[in-house]
């Protein structure tokens, strides 16, 4: 399972609850410090990955004042969506992204999402 994750630590619980049912997860940060990756080695380090997870937490403030995802995370959702969706979606003809919104939310809606 692959997460995606802004500066919130939140993505560090998640880990612990998805690896204590016996799952593998990927953390891009975790693997590679942090070092900037080309979309080609982006790509590879998806297709090992059956699912992700995006944690979109409020950790930009954007000239409007309101608080928004950091762009990064939403690119690699998109990212993200896009190649499982390519495997799963069009073979299996089944929506394999699944989008949850928590009610009590400091975040901007994302209206691309």
């Amino acid at each position: 399972m692959f997460i995606i994750h802004g500066t919130s630590s939140a993505w560090r619980t998640l880990q612990s609850l998805v690896e204590g049912y016996q799952y593998k997860t990927l953390v891009l940060a975790q693997r590679f410090n942090a070092l900037p990756l080309n979309d080609h080695l982006r790509e590879k380090i998806y297709w090992e990955c059956d699912c992700a997870i995006a944690i979109l937490t409020p950790d930009d403030l954007l000239k409007n004042k309101k608080l928004h995802p950091r762009l990064n995370v939403i690119y690699e959702l998109g990212l993200v969506h896009g190649l499982i969706d390519c495997e799963y979606g069009d073979r299996l003809e089944i929506e394999p992204v699944i989008l949850l919104k928590e009610e009590k939310q400091r975040c901007q809606a994302i209206s691309i999402v």
